[in-house]
């Protein structure tokens, strides 16, 4: 089964992290060689190897306050009770990713390394995921979109919200800051 890191701890601003650069550094390059080192020596038969992919979307809707399309950022919240407990009826995940308004779907089985017919069952499944997301999003007003980044994250005005307390901030970055959000 493939698996999500979730945040366990504050998240650091950027300059906040800075003084643990080196430290971070150092650590990574100590867990790659203990890890080479642990497993220089194993051998895995190529049909035990597997691989899996993820999709990210990004959740839209109709603002109705000027009938534009905007990031909802709420979004994961509405889409996900759709899919809660189906996983193995559905052959994939649904995951909240970076912020409330990012899914990503992963397949629920990794798919075989050496099987020639994986890269179309890799296919079949983003498609059926897509298709499948896309169908219970448009059930509940939301759009499914796939972008590298939204280009107006971050503006004003450029997101809708079941928080209506969002909607009156002046300075995003500050209440960003402030709220480490």
């Amino acid at each position: 089964r493939m698996g999500f890191l979730k945040e366990s701890t504050d998240i650091l601003l950027w300059e906040e992290a800075i003084e643990y650069q080196q430290q971070i550094k150092d650590s990574g390059i100590k867990q790659a060689i203990n890890l080479f080192k642990k497993f220089k020596d194993i051998y895995i038969n190529l049909e035990d190897l597997r691989w899996g992919d993820e999709m990210e979307y990004e959740l839209f809707t109709k603002d109705p306050r000027d009938d534009q399309l905007k990031i909802h950022i709420d979004g994961y919240g509405h889409i996900s009770k759709r899919f809660v407990g189906q996983e193995k009826t559905e052959d994939f995940i649904v995951q909240q990713e970076f912020c409330g308004f990012m899914i990503e779907t992963v397949p629920y089985q990794p798919f075989k390394l050496y099987d020639v017919n994986t890269s179309l069952d890799a296919f079949h499944n983003l498609v059926k995921r897509r298709n499948r997301i896309g169908e219970e999003a448009s059930k509940i007003d939301l759009q499914l979109v796939s972008l590298a980044n939204f280009p107006n994250l971050g503006a004003k005005d450029a997101f809708v919200t079941d928080n209506k307390e969002l909607y009156e901030i002046e300075d995003y970055e500050e209440h960003n800051i402030d709220t480490r959000s």
